[in-house]
């Protein structure tokens, strides 16, 4: 299993475009196929700073996700504060190294 999280950015036109949706759908699609992985779970929110929406993918997350990161080009990532993103989709009992909102 990776240890790492991954990010997938997205500019604000894709965004805007609804691809957020269509990533999430994929995810969704992906992490039922694999019987929902414990801790597997998908986040997202803007990224101000760079205009860009973000999706976060848990480490867990990976193995459910590996060609919809490779079609993105997700990259690996530090672990981002949960607090200030959305979950999209998956486990919503992530471990708690994984959800860090308390």
């Amino acid at each position: 299993m990776s240890t790492s999280w991954y990010r997938i950015n997205l500019s604000r036109q894709e965004a805007d475009s609804g691809e957020p949706e269509i990533v999430r759908a994929a995810f969704r699609g992906a992490y039922i196929a694999r019987n929902g992985p414990r801790g597997a779970a998908l986040y997202g929110g803007w990224d101000n700073a760079r205009d860009t929406y973000s999706l976060y993918f848990t480490p867990p997350a990976h193995r459910c996700a590996r060609a919809l990161l490779k079609a993105y080009a997700g990259e690996a990532c530090d672990p981002p504060d949960t607090r200030g993103l959305d979950w999209l989709y998956g486990d919503p009992g992530a471990p708690p190294g994984y959800r860090l909102a308390f």
